[in-house]
């Protein structure tokens, strides 16, 4: 494993911790880092598979490696996008439906206090009647 290898994790692991340290994307640092793990699995497996020549397979080996790199990073890309697009922050939703909820029972407390006050004045206009 070559500095350029190590230096391509270590990068892929500080950008994947940086970009999931908000709530929007937290819950997809570990698929990130799964992912990460696969792409070195692969790495090895292309390594291992290659003929151990030198001239022209390492320039193929290196080009199948980014290839893969590049797959990844993508997939990467589509994953955090699409954990920031459909996100639910459940704290807001929760606070929202709470309001609703308080509102419902303001109104409901207006209704019952409405009819407690017209069965008094019923009550009232009966009484003075007899």
């Amino acid at each position: 494993m070559g500095i350029e290898n190590a230096f391509y994790f270590i990068v892929f692991i500080i950008v994947a911790y940086i970009m999931t340290t908000t709530k929007y994307t937290s819950s997809v640092r570990i698929l990130l880092y799964l992912m990460l793990s696969l792409n070195f699995a692969i790495e090895r497996i292309i390594i291992r598979s290659s003929p151990t020549n030198y001239g022209n397979d390492n320039e193929i080996i290196h080009n199948k490696i980014w290839f893969f790199r590049k797959v990844f990073l993508i997939i990467a890309f589509i994953i955090l996008i699409s954990s920031i697009w459909l996100h639910k922050d459940y704290q807001v939703l929760n606070y929202n439906k709470t309001l609703e909820l308080g509102n419902k029972i303001e109104k409901i407390e207006q209704i019952v206090v409405e009819k407690k006050d017209k069965k008094k004045l019923k009550f009232e206009f009966h009484r003075l009647n007899y």
